[in-house]
């Protein structure tokens, strides 16, 4: 069932085996199958079924390392988490990504890809990917079609893969009215988790306080516990919980926050592709992902360029994910960004810092470009194109001094903000410069493209304006079979509490330069197996056992979005 939190009793208490802190894809997942299980679980959701502009402003804070935007309009509050904005990039990891490498400081997994590939599968039916097949040459055949064709590059050079992808699924939606008819699954809307108590010994969670903005507050009480906010309120949650464990809980080694990654982006260079290669859409984001110009029956496909193992290894470099990417007039302008904003508020629900009115007056000023920028990406035609350049994301080594902290400012609910000091060294500045220009290099060799390289160095000259985020918030609980090393160990039990894990991409103990949706969703889904053994052996594990939660229901479509 599916209750708003704001017409509970204050001092109300809810019970169930399972607390789960977070309604995006890890804890919508988790939730579905401790139902199938017969496991009665609490899902906690700070908003509500569409973006709230109170709610968003519990994310904002303080940017204290390399300018990065995380607030408003970069992740979503309410109910689907982060699947509200999610491109639907889908791929499980190589096996290789899960490996110790030694080039690569603080690399490796505690448990290894065998670990995760029953769960891949059970991913791929969740994210609604239509197809197991990450084969670029299978697609190639597939299609039959000259606007599909794979480079003919040395594999020595430069390998190939493609990524699948998602509708995307927006849990929120796609599970909404499944939620609200569940008899073992309640959805809390509204509710705030503000802080996590532990028992005197602070090895045990007891509960978990649960306020509104309305100002109604109540209590969790569960078995088990499941942090599952997002990489960067996983940790912001632990730090302020803070009644017996003065740094905050998980926080022994001072590691809670520590390792925070994003995948850093950019674009590169002017292409000139071959006459035989104009047409081909293969690696080209904006046609292989933004027109869904590359499906084959129920799938459809994203072709991407990476440097080999082998490569990375000869040269001490980062992974890294590499595309073309189509540029049509008006792209990477005001005008663009302004248009970008306004689809997101109309699809995705998302809301800004600033208001439609300021993004509409901005394409009233220049209604000739506007219209001009508006007619050539809805034709999406290879005639439009104004400029092409390489696009390229690359994994960043676990860094330490990367960080998610505390501020001293307060939100609404009296919660600490967030401070997040966002670091990338001189291996993920020298990974962009030897990628791009050997896939220069490649290109040119085979006859596929010259490039116009500029004068560009990152290492030499630093991070440009246009660096950015692709808001994957990794690293901030990594895991790790020692807690001198890790927040949680292989189960994502955090070290030295009997009965609180965390989900998410927040576990991860290095990233690659992959997608983090469908290794999160596998870990989410290997988690909550763990829980169901958990709670079905003899265990000390205190608290309440095996029945619904019993609390008045509240219509889903009748839920007001005011705070």
């Amino acid at each position: 069932m599916i209750v708003d939190s704001r017409s509970l009793n204050p001092g109300t208490v809810l019970r169930a085996d399972v607390c789960i802190i977070g309604g995006g894809p890890a804890g919508v997942a988790m939730a579905l199958d401790l139902e199938r299980a017969g496991i009665p679980s609490i899902i906690l959701e700070s908003g509500a079924f569409e973006a709230d502009r109170k709610s968003l402003k519990l994310y904002e804070g303080d940017s204290v390392g390399l300018p990065y935007e995380f607030a408003q309009g970069h992740r979503s509050r309410y109910l689907g988490g982060n699947s509200n904005c999610w491109g639907g990039f889908c791929r499980p990891w190589d096996e290789w990504a899960f490996q110790k490498r030694d080039w690569v400081p603080n690399s490796g997994w505690p448990i290894d890809r065998a670990m995760l590939t029953p769960y891949y599968a059970r991913a791929e039916t969740l994210l609604q990917t239509g197809s197991s097949d990450y084969d670029p040459q299978s697609w190639e055949t597939k299609a039959q079609r000259a606007d599909v064709s794979r480079y003919r590059i040395d594999p020595s050079e430069f390998v190939d893969g493609v990524s699948v992808l998602s509708p995307p699924v927006r849990f929120g939606e796609e599970h909404r009215e499944h939620l609200a008819a569940s008899e073992r699954i309640t959805v809390c809307l509204w509710a705030n988790v503000t802080n996590i108590h532990a028992d005197p010994l602070g090895v045990h969670i007891r509960d978990v306080q649960v306020q509104t903005l309305s100002g109604v507050k109540f209590d969790v009480q569960a078995r088990i516990f499941v942090v599952a906010a997002g990489g960067i309120e996983n940790a912001r949650l632990l730090l302020a919980s803070r009644d017996v464990h003065t740094n905050g809980l998980g926080n022994t080694y001072d590691l809670v926050g520590r390792y925070f990654a994003d995948h850093p982006r950019l674009r590169w260079g002017k292409i000139k592709l071959a006459a035989t290669q104009r047409d081909n859409r293969f690696y080209d984001l904006t046609f292989n992902f933004l027109a869904g110009k590359i499906d084959q029956g129920s799938a459809r496909v994203s072709g991407y360029m990476a440097l080999p193992q082998a490569v990375q290894r000869a040269e001490g470099l980062l992974d890294s994910h590499v595309w073309l990417r189509s540029l049509f007039f008006g792209e990477q302008s005001a005008i663009f960004s302004s248009l970008a904003r306004m689809k997101q508020r109309i699809l995705a629900g998302q809301r800004y810092g600033f208001g439609l009115g300021q993004d509409a007056l901005t394409l009233m000023r220049h209604p000739l470009s506007t219209a001009a920028f508006t007619a050539s990406y809805l034709a999406r035609l290879k005639s439009l194109v104004r400029e092409t350049c390489f696009e390229g994301v690359v994994e960043t080594d676990p860094n330490y001094n990367s960080r998610v902290m505390l501020s001293d400012e307060r939100d609404a609910l009296g919660m600490p903000r967030t401070r997040i000091d966002w670091r990338l060294s001189e291996q993920v500045a020298r990974t962009f410069d030897r990628t791009f220009n050997r896939l220069a290099d490649s290109l040119e060799k085979a006859g596929i493209a010259t490039v116009d390289r500029g004068d560009v160095s990152y290492v030499r000259d630093g991070w440009p304006d246009t660096l950015e985020g692709t808001w994957h918030h990794m690293g901030t609980t990594r895991m790790h079979v020692s807690p001198r090393e890790g927040v949680v160990d292989t189960n994502s039990r955090v070290h030295g509490m009997a009965n609180l894990y965390v989900a998410g991409s927040s576990v991860f103990p290095s990233y690659a330069a992959n997608h983090p949706t469908m290794t999160l969703m596998a870990l989410s889904l290997r988690l909550a197996d763990h829980l169901v053994d958990e709670l079905r052996r003899p265990t000390t594990l205190g608290g309440p056992s095996g029945e619904p939660t019993t609390v008045t229901p509240v219509q889903p479509r009748t839920v007001s979005s005011n705070a």
